[in-house]
């Protein structure tokens, strides 16, 4: 069923930014419509927040690079709104922020991306900032640490010099 969530997004995107260009403004209204339309479509599945979010970052990524639109300077906004809409819909700010950041970490990775842009959106966005934050920080080590052990060295120095507070989020989560 997610497979459904990630087609349905592509293919919104790749409709709503086909013709008119690329432009912030025009992805944020589209993401924006999309995952209000794939919330009310998708029914229960809104309860798996984590994949739920995912599929639609996944998704809405396929589609800018289908359409060759530029990822890197959209996917700060790919996730900032799907976190946004997922919390807005009633999905746990945690699980929003989770899956979106996850996804984007993974994708930024397999597409050659700056991989901090993915993490840095929840800085401006969701209810309670700090704990987005550190949901945001944990979700981008977790991640890269299935990517492999350079991902995930990479990523703790672009979330340390661009979030503040991350050194001490990433210090407390090690055992």
């Amino acid at each position: 069923m997610f497979e459904k969530i990630i087609n349905i997004a592509k293919n919104t995107v790749k409709t709503g930014l086909k013709d008119s260009g690329e432009t912030a403004d025009i992805t944020i209204n589209v993401m924006r419509n999309l995952t209000a339309k794939t919330i009310k479509d998708s029914g229960g599945l809104v309860k798996e927040g984590v994949k739920f979010s995912a599929s639609i970052v996944q998704g809405t990524i396929l589609g800018l690079s289908e359409i060759g639109a530029s990822v890197i300077k959209l996917i700060k906004d790919v996730v900032a709104v799907t976190v946004e809409g997922a919390i807005e819909t009633g999905i746990g700010q945690n699980e929003a922020v989770r899956g979106a950041v996850a996804q984007a970490i993974q994708t930024a990775k397999e597409k050659g991306l700056n991989i901090g842009e993915a993490v840095t959106a929840v800085k401006e966005k969701g209810g309670n900032i700090n704990e987005a934050r550190r949901t945001a920080v944990a979700a981008a080590i977790e991640s890269s640490r299935s990517i492999s052990a350079g991902t995930k060295e990479e990523v703790k120095k672009v979330l340390s010099s661009g979030i503040e507070g991350a050194q001490k989020i990433i210090d407390s989560l090690k055992s």
